[in-house]
């Protein structure tokens, strides 16, 4: 009795669709309070995700896409040997330019 009315803090849209889940999951485990907690949290979190979703596609709120490193190290290996390419095969390519020795 107390699976059944955890399950009904969710919204219904969400009951409807993972209910049935939800509920095969609580009656498989026991029921300990860190699992009350989880899923009094999880409900709380559904209702909010069901208020801020309008909100989300309104404004088409997305996260940015960082670079990949491949890609950073490959800029950067570009901009290294810009100058080296510019100043053609006369210069002598050295890891170390200040040293002469």
């Amino acid at each position: 009795m107390l699976r059944e009315l955890l399950i009904k803090q969710y919204p219904r849209d969400w009951r409807e669709r993972y209910g049935d889940e939800m509920l095969a999951v609580l009656e498989d485990a026991p029921l300990t309070a860190f699992a009350i907690v989880d899923t009094i949290r999880g409900a709380i979190d559904a209702h909010v995700d069901g208020l801020l979703r309008p909100i989300r596609r309104k404004f088409a709120i997305r996260r940015r896409r960082r670079p990949s490193p491949l890609l950073i190290l490959g800029i950067a290996l570009t901009l290294m040997a810009y100058p080296h390419v510019i100043r053609g095969p006369r210069r002598r390519l050295s890891l170390f330019p200040a040293y002469t020795g």
